[in-house]
């Protein structure tokens, strides 16, 4: 039985298949579906099901999490058990689904990728990834912002509350995610659409400024609306100052943990490509582990980062990698208006349906 042949399923198997099949499995591929012990249990055995109903040849690796060792970067809560052995099996997957609660990022991944393998991510909840599900238009959205982005030499970005920010951004990688991986060697994310940029050390000068209801990510799965306004001060593209309420003892807290240096550069910048994503969902997910899809996701709205960059293309490596999350925000792409307090501007920018 093909790929093509299988019925219609509905539930939650059903919509795993269905992504699975976006990824480009079929029969004649391999897929390890990896976990650990801080992962979803439900996408585990969902994902590794689905992956048998479309006849593909599956394998299931469960690995402990651990304390990172003194050359390993990545919080203690990132890290996931890794070994050359781990590696070398997951790099002979044509599909790695990686739902673990500590992701491969800080575990080898880069090496992984570079093998060929595809990698989904995927870590919200079900509710989430069905409501976010991959769509057309969206990932057209993003792939046409990743262009936009990769052609550009500079972007300046502003707000109401006070951003003014300018970095130069002339032949930097790109990563556009759109929720599903087809190609060799390329990572995304279950349930994200965004188009971000990871500036050259050194770039990035002005002040960036979050709004009270803006979003703070102190780890990937860790969000925070802030009470008050954030200002984040850059020069030379590393942060020269934080000031604000808790939330900025919080950042300068993390930042001096991990020992500064690569922590206060700019890490990238972008915006969300999805009308579905709801900003209030760190409020309404957070507790179940959801919400930063949806928010780094939210069509039009501005996500910034400092910390580390290198799985991104860049050369910052740290233990911190925060994102800054503004839902009304405007960024000029070489002296052009693309963003407009939240609404894109150029008509190959806009998503009607959706919305």
């Amino acid at each position: 039985m093909t790929a093509t042949s299988q019925p219609v399923l509905g539930g939650t198997v059903g919509m795993l298949s269905r992504e699975l099949q976006l990824c480009g499995v079929t029969p004649t591929e391999t897929v390890i579906v990896y976990s650990d012990d801080g992962g979803r249990p439900e996408l585990f055995s969902g994902f590794s099901t689905a992956a048998q109903l479309l006849g593909a040849t599956v394998l299931e690796l469960r690995a402990p999490r651990k304390l990172s060792g003194p050359d390993q970067t990545g919080p203690d809560n990132w890290w996931t058990t890794t070994s050359e052995a781990i590696e070398r099996q997951l790099s002979l997957a044509d599909l790695v689904v990686d739902v673990s609660g500590g992701g491969l990022y800080h575990a080898g991944q880069d090496e992984i990728l570079a093998s060929g393998t595809r990698i989904l991510r995927a870590r919200e909840p079900l509710r989430r990834l069905e409501a976010l599900f991959p769509m057309p238009e969206v990932a057209d959205h993003a792939k046409r912002s990743g262009e936009l982005l990769a052609g550009s030499r500079s972007m300046r970005f502003t707000s109401p509350s006070g951003t003014d920010l300018r970095v130069g951004t002339a032949d930097r990688p790109v990563t556009v995610q759109y929720g599903y991986t087809d190609t060799p060697g390329r990572w995304d994310h279950f349930g994200t659409a965004l188009a971000a940029l990871a500036p050259a050390e050194g770039e990035g000068n002005g002040e960036y400024v979050l709004a009270p209801g803006d979003v703070v990510f102190f780890t990937a799965t860790v969000g925070r609306y802030v009470t008050e306004p954030l200002h984040v001060r850059f020069r030379a593209g590393a942060i020269e100052s934080i000031s604000g309420g808790i939330e900025a003892r919080m950042l300068q807290e993390l930042i001096e943990r991990s020992g500064g240096g690569d922590a206060r550069r700019l890490s990238h910048i972008g915006w969300g490509c999805d009308p579905r994503a709801d900003f209030n969902a760190v409020d309404l997910y957070g507790r179940e582990g959801g919400g930063g899809a949806d928010v780094r996701s939210v069509y039009g709205s501005v996500v910034i980062a400092f910390g580390a960059n290198n799985d991104l293309g860049g050369t910052s490596v740290s233990s911190v990698h925060v994102d800054l999350a503004t839902r009304v925000a405007s960024v000029e792409v070489d002296d052009r208006p693309v963003l407009v307090d939240g609404e894109f501007e150029l008509p190959e920018l806009r998503i009607t349906s959706g919305r």
